[in-house]
């Protein structure tokens, strides 16, 4: 397995020159000593880029809240599209930093992501990641940063592997890196829209949001239907031509801000997924020879329609 190699820093080391390695990880901010920015961060940030290193952000956590940790965070960034974020869990007795708790980290998580768009991911020692249950943060996205100065990587638990590996600190932490490490944080996280994107179409007689059959073809509701699902706030019109077409995209933050301002997710599922059904069990049907009933359908649609909305409620 091809692994990059790298190292993580902090205003410690101030006198850091970029030295081979793939990638950097930087101190950017740290709650432990009050909301702080690294002294020497954006300085290491411009050397580490002006060598083609792929670079990393991290937030130190401590005990003040992890929302306003999130923004403090996200307001303070050298950030460019591409480059991975992360939040370091930690015990620190020095400075009475208890490492947060699983909730705490994925409330930071969920603001960061509102704020940009990428799910940063987790710092742990072995000890934290076995002490609690990570499962939410693994299903929010999350990628895993295990540290465990052992000969090999420790057996990972709640994650299906790790992304990066810290496996020395002496005499600077030194790093080991999975491949996805450069396009982990280049998508934007599951549920976002531009991982939901459909074209939707409507203005004229063959109607509105496109389903994909798996010959490439697109099977279309109806104007009205469209019009119905953009009440719910599910599709968002994006671009209108000149002969009343619409074209639109499946706008879930759209409808997961509708979730969290009262909507019932569960009978929002229903009302949308309601609309679907018949054009995607007519594309089922016509292309994929499998035999499926509307109520079938009509529960797939339910289940994928409700976790866009859940989703947005944790």
């Amino acid at each position: 397995m091809t692994l990059l190699e790298g190292v993580d820093i902090s205003y410690t080391q101030g006198d850091y020159t970029p030295a081979g390695e793939d990638f950097v990880i930087i101190n950017a901010s740290r709650a432990n000593v009050g909301l702080t920015v690294g002294s020497c961060y954006r300085a290491q940030v411009a050397l580490a880029r002006a060598a083609g290193r792929h670079v990393g952000h991290y937030f130190f956590n401590g005990n003040l809240d992890p929302v306003v940790c999130a923004d403090f965070f996200a307001d303070n960034l050298a950030y460019v599209a591409g480059d991975s974020l992360w939040l370091d869990i930690e015990d620190e007795a020095s400075t009475g930093t208890r490492a947060w708790s699983p909730a705490q980290a994925l409330a930071f998580l969920n603001q960061v992501k509102t704020r940009l768009r990428v799910v940063p991911g987790v710092y742990l020692n072995k000890s934290l990641m076995d002490a609690a249950d990570w499962s939410a943060v693994v299903a929010a996205g999350a990628p895993l940063w295990i540290a465990s100065y052992t000969p090999s990587p420790p057996p990972i638990r709640w994650w299906p592997d790790w992304t990066v590996w810290q496996y020395t600190s002496t005499p600077i932490d030194r790093n080991k890196a999975q491949t996805s490490l450069t396009t982990a944080f280049t998508t934007p996280t599951p549920l976002e829209e531009d991982m939901k994107i459909q074209l939707i179409k409507t203005g004229d007689a063959s109607g509105a949001i496109g389903t994909l059959n798996p010959d490439g073809t697109l099977d279309w509701l109806t104007a009205d239907e469209f019009q119905a699902l953009t009440r719910t706030g599910l599709i968002e019109p994006v671009h209108a031509e000149g002969d009343g077409t619409v074209w639109g995209i499946l706008a879930s933050r759209t409808a997961r801000l509708r979730a969290q301002q009262g909507g019932d997710p569960v009978a929002l599922a229903k009302s949308v997924s309601a609309l679907l059904v018949p054009a995607v069990l007519a594309g089922i049907q016509a292309n994929s020879g499998l035999s499926l009933t509307p109520e079938q359908v009509q529960a797939a649609c339910e289940t994928a329609i409700k976790d866009v909305f859940a989703h947005a409620s944790t």
